[in-house]
Formats: C-alpha cells, sequence, structure tokens
C-alpha cells in the first residue's frame, strides 16, 4: 500500500489545485540530435538504486497549471483564412503543377523567394537555406493535388539537403489534408549513418539565432515559488513588457542535483549529475517593476537564488502556421527500432524551431519516420492531426520547449499498430499538454529522458508499453517531477505490474496518476495515486478556472477523438 502520508499528501494537493482562484552555445540544447543512443553493454549500467527512500520521505511536489499550454495560452485559436495586410503565393504560379510525377522543389522555392523577398544561399552544410526575414506577412498556397518536394536526384555528393526557412508570420496551406500532398518521394541521407537518427528534416522552419545573455545581465536575486508568474532580478534595465526571454539554469552543484531528482538519488554516471541539472523555460513578460519582471505564464519549477539562474535573450519567430495538407513519405512496411538509419530517419517531413505562438493543425503524415519534432519553441499547438500508412519511428514530440499543446491526434499507422514512440516529450521540455490524442496499441506516451517536465497527459488513450517510451539510461531520469497521467484509457499493455523505478534504462520520478483506466498494477510507492473528483480533464479544469470559460475551439476539439 501506499505510506499514508504520501495519500494524504496527495489529496490535500490536489484539493488545493481543484479549488484555486485565478491567478493573477549556438543554444542551450544541441540542435537535432533527437533520439536515445545505442544501448551500452549491461555489464556498464549502474546498480539499481534502492527504491525503499521513497516511502521515508515527504513528498515535495505540487500541481502547476498547465492550461497556459498551446497558441496564445489556449485562450484563442489561430486566425483562419488570410490574415489582414498578408498576401497570397500559389505554388502554380510559380511554375508547380500537381499530380504530374515532376519534382515541384524548383518551383517552391521560387514561391519562397517571392513570399519572402529574399534568395537563398548553400551553407557549410549543403543546406538550402534562406535569409531571415522578421515577418514575411505571407500564406504559401498549395492548391488540390500531390507536389513532389524531394526526390533522390536533389541529394548532393551524397547528402541529402533539406530546405531552411528563416521567417515568421508565414503559413504554408493547402486546399485540405484530403486534397493537398506533399510529398517526399524518397528518403533524406543520414549526415552519418552509424547515427540512425541523423538524417534532416525535409523542411525545417527555424531561428538560426540561439539564447544569449542581456546587454546588462538579469540574474536571479530571489527565490520564487512553483505557480509564481514573478521573479526578482539583479537589472531589468534589458527588459520590457511584451517581450520574450529565457529563464534558464544549468549548474551541478550537488545539492541542486539533488533537489531535481527527488526523491531518489542520481547516479554519479548520469549527465545530470556530470554537467548539471537545467532548466530551459521560455516566456513572456507582462510587466516590469522595478526589479520584478512578471510573465503571463507561471512558473513551472522553483527558482532558487544562488544557483545560476538567469534571464536570457530569446531571439525567436512568431505566427507560423501549417495547415490543411498532408506530408507523405514511404517509411518501411516492416519497421524495426533502431534496425537502421532508414528505420529511425529516413522520411522526417518537417521540424520547427525557436518559434512562438505557433500552430500545426489539420495535417495528416503518412509513412513516415518522424512526423514533426517541436524543438526550443513555445506556445505551440498541434491539434486536429492524423497520423496513417506504414508506422515509423516516432510521432510529434515537444523536445527542449515550454508549454507545446498536442491535442486530438490519432495515430492508426500500420492498422493501429502506431508509431513506435507515441506523441510525447524530450530533452528539457517543459508544461507540455497531451489533450485527447489516441495512439496506437503497439506503442507508448514519449518521455525521451534529459531533464523533461511537468507533463500533463490528459484523457488520452493507446498503448501501454514502457519500452517505447525511449530515453539513454545515461541521460535518466526519463522525467522529473510533475508527470500527470489523468484519465487515461490503456489499450494495450506490456505488463500488469508496472514499475517507475526499475532498471537503470528506466527511470520515472513518481507521477501523479488519476483515473487511469487498464489492468495494471503500478508499483507501490512509485507512483501518487488519486481520485479524480469527478473531473473529467485537468486541462479543461484548469482553464475553466483560470478564465471563467472554455473557449469555444477547445470544445470543438473535444468531439474530434470521440
Amino acid at each position: 500500500m501506499m505510506s499514508r502520508r504520501y495519500m494524504i499528501m496527495a489529496i490535500v494537493s490536489c484539493l488545493a489545485l481543484l479549488s484555486c482562484e485565478k491567478p493573477h552555445e549556438d543554444d542551450l540544447v544541441q540542435d537535432v540530435i533527437t533520439d536515445e543512443k545505442p544501448a551500452e553493454k549491461p555489464e556498464d549500467k549502474p546498480e539499481t538504486p534502492d527504491t525503499s527512500q521513497v516511502d521515508q520521505v515527504q513528498p515535495d511536489y505540487a500541481f502547476v497549471d498547465y492550461s497556459y499550454a498551446g497558441y496564445r495560452r489556449s485562450e484563442s485559436a489561430p486566425q483562419e483564412g488570410v490574415p489582414e495586410g498578408y498576401e497570397v503565393y500559389d505554388v502554380t504560379d510559380y511554375g508547380a503543377v500537381p499530380d504530374d510525377g515532376i519534382s515541384d522543389r524548383e518551383a517552391f522555392l521560387n514561391t519562397l523567394k517571392a513570399a519572402l523577398k529574399t534568395d537563398y544561399r548553400t551553407d557549410g552544410n549543403g543546406w538550402i537555406v534562406f535569409g531571415h526575414k522578421e515577418k514575411a506577412n505571407a500564406v504559401i498556397y498549395f492548391p488540390d493535388g500531390e507536389f513532389i518536394l524531394h526526390t533522390r536526384e536533389d541529394d548532393v555528393n551524397g547528402k541529402s539537403v533539406p530546405i531552411q526557412i528563416r521567417s515568421g508570420n508565414l503559413i504554408i496551406r493547402g486546399a485540405g489534408r484530403d486534397k493537398t500532398i506533399l510529398l517526399m518521394q524518397d528518403p533524406n541521407l543520414p549526415r552519418d549513418p552509424s547515427e540512425l537518427y541523423s538524417s534532416p528534416e525535409m523542411l525545417i522552419l527555424k531561428h538560426n539565432s540561439g539564447t544569449a545573455p542581456l546587454p546588462i545581465k538579469a540574474e536571479v536575486a530571489e527565490d520564487s515559488p512553483k505557480g509564481s508568474h514573478s521573479i526578482k532580478v539583479s537589472s531589468t534595465a534589458s527588459l520590457h513588457e511584451g517581450q520574450w526571454v529565457c529563464l534558464h539554469v544549468k549548474n551541478n552543484d550537488p545539492d541542486f542535483v539533488a533537489s531535481h531528482v527527488y526523491p531518489y538519488e542520481a547516479d554519479a554516471s548520469w549527465t545530470i549529475s556530470k554537467d548539471g541539472a537545467e532548466v530551459i523555460d521560455y516566456h513572456q513578460i507582462k510587466s516590469v517593476e522595478e526589479n520584478t519582471v512578471t510573465f503571463h505564464e507561471p512558473l513551472m519549477t522553483e527558482v532558487k537564488a544562488g544557483y545560476g539562474w538567469e534571464l536570457l535573450e530569446y531571439p525567436h519567430y512568431e505566427q507560423i502556421g501549417i495547415e490543411d495538407l498532408t506530408f507523405k513519405g514511404f517509411a518501411k512496411p516492416d519497421f524495426s527500432h533502431h534496425a537502421s538509419w532508414e528505420d529511425d530517419g529516413g522520411y522526417k517531413p518537417l521540424c520547427i524551431q525557436r518559434v512562438t505562438d505557433s500552430w500545426i493543425r489539420r495535417v495528416r503524415f503518412e509513412s513516415t519516420s518522424e512526423a514533426c519534432t517541436i524543438t526550443n519553441s513555445a506556445n505551440i499547438s498541434v491539434y486536429d492531426v492524423v497520423m496513417e500508412g506504414n508506422r515509423g519511428h516516432s510521432a510529434i514530440r515537444s523536445q527542449a520547449s515550454s508549454r507545446v499543446l498536442i491535442a486530438a491526434t490519432c495515430d492508426h499507422t500500420s492498422d493501429g499498430a502506431g508509431n513506435f514512440h507515441g506523441v510525447g516529450v524530450s530533452k528539457h521540455s517543459i508544461g507540455t499538454v497531451l489533450w485527447r490524442n489516441i495512439w496506437g496499441d503497439d506503442s507508448c506516451f514519449e518521455s525521451h529522458a534529459n531533464q523533461p517536465r511537468a507533463t500533463l497527459i490528459d484523457c488520452c488513450s493507446g498503448g501501454w508499453h514502457r519500452g517505447h517510451m525511449g530515453g539513454n539510461h545515461y541521460e535518466a531520469p526519463h522525467h522529473l517531477s510533475d508527470l500527470v497521467i489523468w484519465s487515461f484509457k490503456a489499450t494495450d499493455i506490456s505488463e500488469t505490474d508496472f514499475p517507475w523505478w526499475d532498471t537503470p534504462s528506466w527511470r520515472f520520478l513518481p507521477p501523479i496518476i488519476a483515473g487511469f483506466e487498464g489492468n495494471v498494477n503500478f508499483t507501490q510507492d512509485q507512483a501518487i495515486i488519486i481520485d479524480t473528483e469527478g473531473i473529467e480533464s485537468l486541462f479543461e479544469h484548469q482553464l475553466q478556472n483560470r478564465l471563467g470559460h472554455i473557449p469555444a475551439w477547445i470544445t470543438e476539439l473535444k468531439t474530434i477523438n470521440q
């Protein structure tokens, strides 16, 4: 049985939450590397720590408000139609011909040149890179039909050439996901065949500049609790209302690391022990008063002064949309995890990096190795997405991003088996919400290690196979604090007795589980089991508390996977 103190703390925290009032390098993470390293030999693995300590300590957690996830904090959906001041650029006006079996890549590049009013160059990797454009105010439109955007003829000297677009206020739109197909006819070759995940994406939408110190540093001067919207800093001279910043810390002080893996102990071989516990949290400033900075969004973890917390510049783009089309590849019909680069990464159509208040909606990913990774971004909404065809390595993930909402997606790949890794999180993601998603029976939510935290899995269903969550054991734990699993329905399970802190390659801090449906017994004292108190969706409940209503677009979205 769970310890009495543990259960009481969980219930008290839950009741407090449910009655809460409306709350007033190039980068910090290396680009790409989106998957685990090959597993080490068993003899190289550290010994399994004693888990009995969990029952002997008071859990240090509190619910956070997940309702700020998504485009504009889920208060409204992205605008439909053509926004005021935008121009529409139809690819057929620049030479694209649908359904003719001939590459439309050059026509697409010409369309981008016209829309961005800038040419492209080839960078040191041989990639096509468009010049920086803060606001394109453009819609790239693909009408009905199939458009070929990549073939093996595009490869140069044995290397595939992705298209990198550097612009904000840009929408790539089709006539409908059942009408417009963007075809990846051949796989992108890996940059290093020994790195099975190293094939680049076909389309990369990113800001190329990483975080950096502010002109006048803003170091955290006082502690701030989890859930607070404000911090005190050494100087606000470089800060202003509306600005996006990165709240960051990285410190390998043993006490600091210990506080982030509590109630367990970190192994000396882990990255978090060697390089330090790290938080990457992007925020938009609501107000600046004297030395106090107030964010629109709450802190998702406790901030303690004295460990090197500071605010950093966060160059990024805004208002990027991908909608009403299908990305189609040719993932292998006999997928095998880590069997080859073609299995793990040959068909990756899209990634988004260093972007805020943007979206992917009404999109299909067909036979892709990896549907989409959202990296170093904040407040992105991905919703009403279908995955079909042959299964691939992974679905859609939030990687080192803040408050990404992945909602109402359905993974039908390989007759319902699903992509090997379902929707989920990776690296230093924080505040991610997975809401009303359906993934495959032979899958699980992804939690790909290297310090993800504060993830809500809400009203989702699918397989419950722990070997599909992902993550290298040297990057343990697979997930830090505030993993909440709410109203989950397991459609297929790999084991009825499910541990969260087990072998050296399987480490999760105790999650909070409410309303789990399925024949699974969670290992005693490794999870906090509470009742849902009649609340079907925690995300919706928190949104209702904060806004006083449920936005209409959320209500409509609820019906998609019912």
